[in-house]
């Protein structure tokens, strides 16, 4: 498998796990909500899982998904071992602006320190995949 393929693979399960996170443990986001309206689920399974009280499996590691999701599509359109570091740069300066404009009201959210952490971990997630596990790997 090429690399491009392995980051369309890893894009893929990411925004599948934030995304089915958000439909099981966080019934009143819009896109649990989306997909309860197409895909009706039982009203008991929604509130079993609403209880999960893993505040980081709930409110932060999605973050981390999706910025890793990010960075790997990136990846998958820019496949280029030097435009890493950029596409890299470019998701995480996308996370801080987005939490700045949650802290300043123009969007809402929190606003949180722990989510440009995320995104952060995230971003040296894919470079750590790409600088070690891919290293060997055909474009």
């Amino acid at each position: 498998m090429n690399k491009r393929k392995i980051y369309i693979v890893l894009c893929i399960l990411s925004v599948s796990l934030g995304g089915g996170i958000y439909i099981i443990f966080r019934p009143n986001t819009y896109v649990s909500e989306i997909f309860v309206s197409i895909f009706p689920l039982p009203q008991n399974t929604i509130d079993f899982f609403s209880y999960f009280n893993c505040n980081f499996v709930k409110y932060y590691f999605p973050d981390y998904l999706w910025a890793f999701s990010l960075v790997c599509g990136f990846n998958t359109i820019f496949s280029s071992h030097k435009k890493i570091f950029h596409c890299a740069i470019a998701v995480l300066l996308m996370g801080i602006l987005w939490e700045i404009l949650q802290l300043s009201g123009i969007v809402t959210g929190t606003g949180d320190l722990i989510d440009v952490l995320m995104y952060l971990t995230a971003v040296c997630s894919v470079v750590l995949i790409e600088k070690i596990f891919l290293k060997g790997v055909k474009k």
